[in-house]
């Protein structure tokens, strides 16, 4: 987010960072590795993410069904 407004977002289904406005587009075409980079952290964090929720649903013992 910046200043508001929604820059861009990650998508898990394709692990990658998603860009909104026009001008982070252009952006992301100009700096190619900022994109990669943030594209990283955003799997890390998916990953990471994924885990704790492992972590949890043994904690509670919800390791199978709803």
């Amino acid at each position: 987010m910046v200043d508001g407004v929604q820059i861009g977002h990650y998508d898990s289904n394709t692990q990658r960072v998603v860009t909104k406005p026009d001008w982070m587009e252009q952006f992301c075409r100009d700096h190619p590795g900022g994109v990669e980079a943030l594209t990283e952290r955003a799997l890390g964090a998916q990953q990471r993410l994924k885990a704790m929720m492992l972590d949890l649903k043994k904690l509670f013992n919800q390791t199978g069904g709803s």
